[in-house]
């Protein structure tokens, strides 16, 4: 159980977010920016090509803006050992089924690491139920067992796809209806024309000058429209607070 809701949490919705439209450009080309190289770095650890995936996180332009001689040098250390580890389970997690067994040794030269890393690594993935597979220990190899999902298990793994669908599609929702967006490049949208922002209960302005509002008064509800054909210049029309009529030009 651990192990299932472990595989399914999302750990980063920006990430998630950069990545899906990453896998739908026709065309990458060379890295640019840093979120490019983060993600081709992400795309090439897919794979299990640790060695591309450090070559692009440590080829950034801010390590030189670390602070210390030998500080940024020492976090590039890190990083290469964290991604080779990482390597090695996303390596599992993706190519497990396409063998029946693995040899520790033929793991160690993959990822340069050394026997008792890669037993520690591939054990705990087997407690977690990350991987189906046991230790062959007279002659060290990891034996891969195979489970097809039942019609029933496939069914469900198609109803919980659909149900993240539709619970993405509530959450784009309620940001819009909150005014606050939860993706980073979504940005403030509005009907208007010009360009400009809404909000709950106050008002839409656009690059026209006009102006839209629907609100709740302090001692009664009103409803307010008005249009201005520049700037400073307003018209409007609605009931007032204490429900008396009015009307106005400007």
């Amino acid at each position: 159980t651990d192990g299932s809701s472990r595989r399914t949490r999302v750990i980063s919705r920006t990430f998630r977010k950069n990545h899906d439209i990453y896998d739908r450009q026709v065309f990458t080309g060379p890295p640019e920016q840093t979120r490019d190289y983060v993600m081709m770095a992400a795309k090439a650890l897919m794979k299990g090509d640790w060695k591309r995936c450090a070559n692009l996180l440590t080829s950034l332009n801010v390590w030189p803006l670390v602070p210390g001689n030998t500080a940024a040098q020492q976090i590039k250390d890190m990083l290469v050992e964290k991604i080779k580890l990482e390597g090695l389970r996303t390596y599992l997690f993706a190519f497990s089924s396409q063998y029946d067994s693995l040899s520790l040794s033929q793991l160690c030269g993959m990822f340069e690491l050394n026997r008792t890393e890669v037993h520690s690594v591939v054990s705990k993935m087997m407690i977690n139920r990350e991987i189906f597979a046991s230790w062959d220990q007279p002659t060290e190899t990891i034996v891969l067992r195979k489970i097809e999902p039942t019609s029933l298990q496939l069914l469900a793994l198609q109803f919980a796809e659909k149900a993240a669908v539709l619970v993405e599609a509530n959450e784009r929702l309620l940001d819009a209806k909150s005014g606050s967006y939860g993706y980073k490049e979504d940005y403030w949208k509005g009907d208007n024309r010009g360009g400009g922002f809404q909000g709950r209960g106050g008002f839409r302005s656009g690059g026209r000058g006009g102006g839209r509002g629907r609100g709740r008064g302090e001692y009664g509800r009103g409803r307010g429209e008005g249009r201005g054909r520049g700037r400073g210049d307003y018209g409007g029309r609605g009931r007032g607070d204490y429900g008396g009529r009015g009307r106005g030009e400007g």
